[in-house]
């Protein structure tokens, strides 16, 4: 199955209130959506789609079977397209480069970061299939992965596995990703399938999309349907 990558900058405050406070008490969810956005519709959704699954998730961890990069990591980075900007790599990610390039293997897992996930999340912070969330790159080892991206562009023409990874659209995009988190004084994360531009649709603020003008997609104006928007 293809992968449709986002780089999410993110704050680790935001990850406790919006994610773990809820989880921690259930009855926070309704004032928790209603700081996070005025829509009704995008409320809704946030109860729904984002908070709902909590109470089978809990029952999943109670027996040691929570898989957090699919769950609680994937509910983390629906919560950070709903609190910045995010930006759309198409099938590259940071995560798939690490084997090949150990420079890049700078994720922290969200465990070691944020108090609420200690217990919960046991995994290494790399993303590996789809519908899944990656750890932390937290802002001081952002020189390090620019370093590690320029290395992956010199070597990717003698490595099969990074052929085709951070060409120049979705090398931008993270680019992009990192200017914003620096700006904002947040870390970054990236995740698989939260988002699929092609369709218009996914489980966090497609409003917060920035993309590029998508390659392939079968319409007559594209720019209109996937609307660049530019820094602030």
């Amino acid at each position: 199955m293809s992968f449709d990558i986002t780089f999410h900058p993110v704050a680790i405050a935001d990850l406790e209130r919006f994610i773990f406070d809820v989880w921690r008490v259930p009855e926070r969810a309704n004032k928790r959506a209603r700081e996070i956005s005025e829509d009704p519709e995008k409320r809704r959704f946030i109860l729904e789609a984002i908070y709902g699954p909590f109470d089978a998730w809990r029952s999943q961890a109670a027996g040691g079977a929570l898989r957090f990069d699919k769950t609680l990591g994937f509910a983390c980075a629906a919560i950070a397209g709903y609190r910045h900007g995010y930006f759309y790599g198409g099938a590259s990610a940071i995560s798939f480069a690490t084997a090949a390039i150990p420079a890049l293997a700078l994720f922290t897992p969200l465990g070691a970061c944020v108090a609420g996930a200690r217990d919960l999340d046991l995994g290494d912070g790399l993303i590996t299939e789809n519908y899944s969330a990656s750890g932390l790159i937290l802002p001081e080892a952002f020189d390090d992965l620019r370093r590690g991206l320029d290395l992956l562009d010199t070597q990717r023409h003698t490595i099969p596995a990074l052929f085709s990874l951070f060409e120049a659209p979705a090398r931008d995009a993270l680019d992009s990703a990192i200017l914003y988190a620096e700006k904002h004084g947040l870390a970054l994360m990236e995740v698989s399938d939260l988002v699929e531009p092609a369709e218009h649709r996914g489980s966090t603020d497609l409003d917060n999309l920035r993309v590029t003008k998508p390659q392939g997609v079968m319409t007559s104006d594209p720019e209109q349907l996937f609307p660049c928007h530019k820094e602030n």
